[in-house]
């Protein structure tokens, strides 16, 4: 009988789990080991059956699942259309730690088997179909659409290629559709979307979570995202970069001199789960801003920088008539509504922004629908229905008493 020299090769605990979660004797024995036939199959039912009555349990490679280093070697072949975000494993491990807190517990319990893996959204047919509307509903938006869809081009010339595009910031002024076009691209390429307001952000935590011993800590978006998202390529949206708080003890931007280099990504460890290591690699990053100068060039040298222009009147003819539309059918009156815009309306909106020329059409439409139409005929959105949104500026307060 033949010596079966994969059951009988020590466990390299460095080599197999650096964070050593998965602890095995350092040596099978050889006596029981040469007990089984080398002729059975190690896949097979009676081989599993005799190395369970020999040692106890099955070995971590005979039924088990797959470790995170070999997921990502997965993730890259081109016939994956999934990708392992963490081994459920080590989280079963982390939660019969007794070191780690009730929270904490908590939260490794609820991540489930099917948490560990999610699909990987890949470029089709209907996907490109989708996105080359977008260059008629964005006629300002080009060169953004652009990079996009090179990159689409690029995943798609291998088969089973998954959705992901090296980070971008899109820079402009305030109103002219730079949160719109996001959003948008998201829903042409049917994947995730995560949105993360630098404005209000004086830290990480909300990007990269916070340490469980604080109270009511949690995890960030990044982690948030991949562990109960639908997919594990989804968009994040750093709106409003050039608007985060910085002081003497933190600072928002730190986090990404980590999130933008993708290496370092395909083992995150958010800070309220820093044991689990989560394969976040396929995650995008879009960013929007109004100010540059704001920025540290670390970070702005981690993005490819695109210029979002204003429309041109002639381009704001289109949007109009296009969000026109899309009010109508987000409001549910697309059918009491005529479906296009009469040509003094059109003109109305010629030198507005997308984002002014929206809320003038939401407070129109509410004011058109107080109409009662002739019998048999659509409300028609008029002039007189439309107001504009301009910002009143207000007299400074004088303070006094009042005797």
């Amino acid at each position: 009988m033949t010596t079966n020299h994969s059951l009988a090769t020590p466990y390299s605990k460095e080599k197999s789990n650096p964070r050593n979660l998965h602890a095995e004797p350092a040596q099978i024995d050889q006596n029981k080991a040469e007990s089984l036939n080398a002729d059975i199959s190690p896949d097979s039912a009676e081989y599993q059956d005799i190395y369970k009555k020999l040692f106890g349990s099955l070995p971590r490679n005979v039924g088990s699942e797959s470790t995170h280093e070999h997921a990502h070697d997965k993730s890259e072949n081109d016939s994956v259309s999934t990708l392992k975000i963490f081994d459920h494993g080590i989280v079963k491990e982390l939660s019969e730690r007794p070191s780690i807190g009730r929270e904490e517990r908590k939260f490794y319990s609820s991540l489930l088997p099917e948490h560990a893996e999610k699909p990987l959204i890949v470029p089709t047919d209907e996907t490109f179909a989708r996105f080359e509307k977008l260059f008629v509903d964005f006629p300002n938006a080009e060169e953004l659409l652009n990079y996009v869809q090179d990159f689409l081009h690029l995943r798609s010339i291998s088969s089973n290629k998954p959705i992901y595009l090296p980070a971008v910031l899109i820079a402009g002024q305030p109103g002219i559709g730079k949160t719109q076009i996001v959003t948008s691209i998201c829903k042409a390429l049917d994947v995730e979307y995560g949105f993360y307001d630098f404005s209000s952000a004086s830290s990480s935590w909300g990007l990269t979570g916070q340490d469980s011993g604080w109270n009511g800590s949690h995890i960030g978006l990044v982690a948030r995202k991949l562990l109960y998202g639908k997919c594990a390529n989804p968009i994040l949206h750093l709106d409003e970069l050039c608007k985060g708080i910085v002081n003497l003890n933190t600072d928002p931007y730190l986090a990404l001199h980590t999130l933008l280099e993708r290496p370092q990504m395909r083992q995150f460890h958010d800070a309220y789960a820093q044991n689990l290591p989560i394969n976040a690699s396929y995650v995008s990053f879009f960013a929007t801003a109004n100010n540059l100068q704001a920025i540290a060039p670390s970070v702005l040298s981690r993005f490819r920088i695109i210029e979002m222009q204003p429309p041109s009147p002639s381009q704001m003819r289109h949007i109009a008539g296009n969000m026109y539309r899309l009010k109508l059918l987000e409001e549910g009156v697309d059918q009491a509504f005529c479906p296009t815009l009469d040509e003094p309306v059109v003109d109305y909106f010629l030198n507005k922004t997308p984002r002014e020329a929206g809320l003038i059409l939401a407070r129109g439409i509410a004011s058109a629908a107080k109409r009662k139409p002739e019998i048999g005929s659509l409300r028609v959105l008029r002039l007189e229905d439309l107001s504009d949104c301009a910002v009143q500026e207000t007299q400074e307060r004088k303070v006094g008493f009042v005797w």
